[in-house]
């Protein structure tokens, strides 16, 4: 039964990690009709053709966007965290006007993907959606604003906007559009076979992999919209420390590279302690993750065994 519904969505920041990897799953089958706003037209135009359609920011400042024809809109589109405090600015102006302008239109659900990072480190994990939030960086405090931004959204839609932020955890894996992050770094170095240096080592950190991340949102898509939460927890409900993570990819790195290398360890007072509980969005999705982080890191290896894929992963 489910397979007769077709759900039409426009997705965000289609051209980035998490937008691309919704869209390339979306595309495998038939009950989607997608959209995307993208800086990134040509680029998706030449993967998936006809079966995405593509807007850019100036269709959506002439008012070009077909508001009438999205049942979801789920926002992925935000400046990283390494770009400049204007950068990340000029997102929360963007998102500003992408809610507004949804409200004003009833686009019936909004999805806005947040950051784990809003809970910053004042009280210890694992964090649940009522845990008070302390932003302890720009880019944090920005995803919090999202928040705010589409709560206000849903009181100028009259209420008849469903919505919900998706607090996300740190998401990798072996797809295209991927950043350099801890795991990813940790993983091109092994496959170049240069010893591996940690500061400290015991911070402890919370990764998903992003086939688990696209699955959850179209959990969450495919659910009933009017229960959504108005905040949820997405992640594995893993943590490791920062050697653990080193120490699998030692592992695995004996499949791929002959030249020991070594893991060496430096003394450090960074405190780090990360780690969500998602119970609230499995139970209210019926879904799970699948993945842990050894399958996270042998799907980069496989990943970056193609030099083309690190060159573009170095120049992100």
């Amino acid at each position: 039964m489910r397979k007769e519904i077709s759900k039409s969505v426009l997705i965000t920041g289609a051209g980035g990690f998490l937008g691309g990897a919704l869209i390339e799953q979306m595309c495998r089958q038939t009950n989607y009709s997608i959209m995307a706003l993208t800086s990134k037209q040509e680029k998706l135009v030449s993967l998936y053709g006809n079966r995405v359609q593509c807007f850019d920011w100036g269709d959506f400042r002439n008012q070009k966007l077909p508001w009438h024809k999205f049942d979801t809109i789920i926002h992925c589109a935000f400046a990283r965290k390494n770009r400049s405090d204007q950068d990340i600015a000029q997102s929360l102006d963007y998102t500003n006007e992408l809610f507004v302008n949804a409200a004003k239109n009833k686009v019936p659900n909004i999805i806005n993907i947040s950051s784990q990072g809003v809970y910053g480190q004042a009280c210890k994990p694992l964090w649940k959606e009522d845990t008070p939030v302390a932003p302890r960086n720009t880019y944090s405090l920005a995803k919090y604003s999202t928040e705010i931004l589409l709560r206000n959204a849903k009181h100028l839609s009259g209420g008849t906007t469903n919505i919900t932020n998706l607090r996300l955890a740190s998401i990798t894996g072996g797809k295209a559009n991927l950043r350099p992050e801890l795991v990813s770094i940790l993983v091109v170095k092994a496959l170049m076979a240069e010893d591996i240096i940690i500061m400290g080592g015991k911070q402890v950190v919370s990764y998903i992999d992003i086939n688990d991340a696209v699955d959850g949102i179209l959990a969450l898509l495919w659910s009933d919209p009017a229960r959504w939460k108005q905040v949820y927890n997405l992640g594995s409900n893993q943590q490791n420390s920062i050697v653990q993570i080193a120490s699998i990819v030692l592992d695995t790195a004996k499949d791929y590279v002959d030249k020991p290398i070594k893991l060496i360890i430096q003394p450090a007072d960074t405190e780090l302690m990360v780690g969500m509980d998602s119970s609230l969005f499995f139970e209210d999705t019926g879904w799970t993750p699948r993945y842990n982080i050894r399958d996270t890191i042998a799907s980069l290896f496989s990943y970056f065994t193609r030099e083309s894929n690190i060159r573009e992963w170095k120049m992100s």
